[in-house]
């Protein structure tokens, strides 16, 4: 009997801090109310191979730009603001 209280006593203990968990994970609102299903959408166009070669080329562009006002601020040794500026500048003037 003793062992017994002891594994109730136990079980209680593990149950508790469980019952909690339980508890906050429910949503909040009416209890059992069951949530909308999402409205349906219809599926986003694919890019055509047109567009997503335009988007690569000018993805290279950037970089390139980006790449070269970069140069330009390390051969001015600009570093923290003053350089983030200049490049900023530099990319809005290509």
């Amino acid at each position: 009997m003793n062992t017994m209280k002891k594994h109730l006593i136990l079980l209680a203990c593990l149950a508790l801090p469980l019952a909690a968990l339980a508890a906050d994970a429910k949503p909040q609102g009416k209890a059992g109310a069951k949530k909308p299903a999402p409205a349906a959408s219809a599926p986003a166009p694919a890019a055509s191979a047109i567009d997503s070669r335009a988007a690569v080329r000018e993805s290279k562009q950037r970089s390139t730009s980006m790449g070269a006002c970069q140069r330009q601020a390390n051969d001015q040794n600009l570093i923290g603001d003053a350089r983030h500026q200049f490049v900023l500048s530099c990319l809005a003037a290509k």
